[in-house]
């Protein structure tokens, strides 16, 4: 759910389901990037807060596809990659 909501950059109905510490870090996270481009926007340098939010979501995404590759079963020991 969160990290639906972190690749959407935007709190849904599931958010009020969850406990109030992640709530409260996933509101932070999103005001702070706002603020940043509040910031930066007339300065023009909008473009490094956007890129900083596109590897965040590629970073999610890598996260995600991670944990259901090992939760196939798909874990490696040292000698498979030797």
């Amino acid at each position: 759910m969160i990290m639906m909501m972190m690749y959407r950059w935007a709190p849904d109905q599931a958010m009020d389901k969850q406990p109030g510490y992640l709530r409260f870090v996933l509101n932070f996270i999103l005001d702070t990037f706002e603020e940043f481009k509040r910031q930066l926007g007339p300065e023009g340098r909008s473009y490094s807060v956007n890129a900083t939010i596109e590897e965040v979501t590629n970073q999610i995404i890598l996260s995600k596809y991670t944990t259901l590759y090992i939760n196939q079963g798909n874990i490696h020991g040292f000698d498979f990659f030797f």
